[in-house]
């Protein structure tokens, strides 16, 4: 599709020039090159959208694909502003207006263009769950609606690119934005004065329990053995972090119950042990959530080292790694007892240390 559009072509080479820019960072040509492909994105899309016909569905898939592409361009350049969620904002829109075509517009699409609309949703949804890191709505500039399709992931499986980001592990990625509501809930009962959770929150949170430990992954015949066994290894990390998620959700902004932490350290355990056998699959891109919410609640410093050491040293090499790196480091030297877990994460967040992630 780029090879035929000016204005996608611009937002490629803007990723790909982000990837270069930070691994070959002592070339200023490759960063001057970039922006300029950004500014050009950044000018068409403003001059593009403006004139954009609500019904000219083939035209808001085009702009909703180069905008999801700036989202992905603004997290591997280390936004550390909140420009990705204005990105992702003017993404969500689009979304919505081709969801909602009152005619079936998008009936009408060829093969590919259906496919890209699956793609972006998809992508959209990786990026908006990527991120509910901490108790949801705790700052408003990073706060992105959780629309159907991000709360229900299995409503994308008529896409033939469904699975692209997920794994076939949607089932437990879905979980994410609940347990963040949830944790959301519990602020506001701690700020009427509830010093322990509603019976109503409680029910919320044994739901999501059980779905947590209900999960399973079935084996797929068509996949080979190696295959299957790595995205179980990256479901089972996954759901140890729900584990962490939900139990720092349900006990609020203080966490000093003893068996807590030590149900939380089994966890961390359980998730340093595994990640490290991803290290070198296609697997290791879903485990940046998984690893920073782990990190947020490590308290032995060999553990914390072992954490930033694989972070720093993965074949990835992007720039936002690094800086998740950095944010776990003033995590970790802060001493109000607050600044641990996702809530200690949106401590940071509050005081404008903002790291998107992808």
């Amino acid at each position: 599709m780029a090879c035929t559009d000016d204005l996608l072509m611009h937002s490629v080479l803007a990723l790909s020039g982000a990837h270069l820019a930070f691994k070959q960072d002592l070339d200023a040509s490759i960063q001057s090159a970039t922006l300029r492909h950004y500014s050009e994105v950044i000018r068409g899309l403003r001059t593009e959208v403006g004139s954009l016909h609500m019904k000219d569905a083939r035209g808001t898939l085009r702009l909703l694909l180069i905008s999801i592409m700036v989202c992905h361009y603004e997290v591997l350049s280390g936004d550390m502003t909140g420009t990705t969620f204005k990105h992702l904002r003017a993404s969500r829109e689009l979304i919505l207006q081709l969801l909602s075509q009152p005619d079936g517009l998008t009936a009408g699409f060829l093969a590919f263009e259906t496919d890209a609309l699956g793609l972006c949703l998809e992508l959209y949804a990786y990026i908006v769950i990527m991120n509910s890191l901490s108790p949801y709505g705790s700052v408003a500039t990073r706060t992105m609606p959780y629309d159907t399709f991000v709360l229900s992931l299995g409503t994308l499986s008529s896409y033939s690119t469904f699975g692209t980001m997920f794994g076939g592990i949607h089932g437990l990625f879905e979980l994410i934005p609940q347990v963040a509501l949830l944790a959301s809930q519990r602020l506001v009962e701690e700020e009427s004065g509830m010093t322990k959770p509603d019976p109503e929150t409680v029910a919320m949170h044994d739901s999501l329990e059980a779905r947590i430990r209900n999960w399973d992954l079935s084996p797929d015949p068509s996949e080979d053995t190696t295959e299957w066994e790595e995205r179980s290894t990256a479901g089972e990390v996954l759901r140890h972090a729900l584990y962490i998620y939900l139990s720092t959700a349900l006990a609020g902004s203080l966490i000093s119950d003893p068996d807590i932490l030590s149900f939380i350290q089994f966890h961390i355990d359980a998730i340093l042990n595994m990640a490290g056998s991803l290290a070198e699959s296609h697997y290791a891109c879903t485990l940046m959530w998984p690893l920073l919410i782990a990190g947020s609640c490590m308290v032995r410093e060999s553990q914390r080292t072992e954490l930033v050491t694989r972070l720093r040293a993965s074949r990835y090499r992007m720039k936002h790694v690094f800086s998740a790196c950095d944010l776990l480091q003033k995590l970790w030297e802060s001493h109000d007892p607050q600044a641990y877990g996702p809530y200690g994460l949106y401590m940071m967040e509050r005081h404008d240390y903002c790291i998107p992630i992808i």
